[in-house]
């Protein structure tokens, strides 16, 4: 039962981190792109959280600079 249980915990672990990680490294390679010159980007926003946040911030920024 025990096993069970740790079993099910890493695994919701595992779930959660990648859920967790996913926007980040959008942001992150979306950010790299522009710092290459590429203003196309724009990420896609999913959800109402400080990752959303910041987000719709880069997106503002990327919309400002290509204005420039």
């Amino acid at each position: 039962m025990t096993g069970v249980a740790a079993f099910l915990g890493l695994l919701l672990a595992g779930i959660m981190t990648r859920a967790l990680l996913a926007p980040i490294r959008n942001l992150r390679r979306a950010s790299l792109a522009v710092k290459a010159g590429d203003l196309t980007q724009r990420i896609e926003i999913k959800g109402h959280d400080e990752l959303a946040d910041l987000s719709d911030t880069f997106n503002d920024m990327v919309e400002k600079l290509r204005q420039k």
